[in-house]
């Protein structure tokens, strides 16, 4: 989910919904830093709320830019 850019632990507005609903789901969800993963930056720095989001669609991103 795409991080807030002003502050990176909460999800961004736009998403907040969605945020709220995959909780009470049950489900995890990992903030990415979606201004460093689009400049091209290091895809293990995109996503600084979770060691482990670096799910395979974050690589493929990655080497697609």
């Amino acid at each position: 989910m795409p991080a807030d850019p002003l502050r990176p632990r909460r999800p961004d507005p736009h998403f907040a919904a969605e945020a709220a609903a995959a909780h009470a789901a049950g489900l995890d969800v990992a903030l990415v830093d979606h201004d460093a993963l689009a400049a091209g930056r290091d895809p293990d720095r995109t996503c600084p709320t979770s060691p482990t989001c670096r799910p395979p669609w974050v690589t493929a991103l990655a080497a697609a830019a």
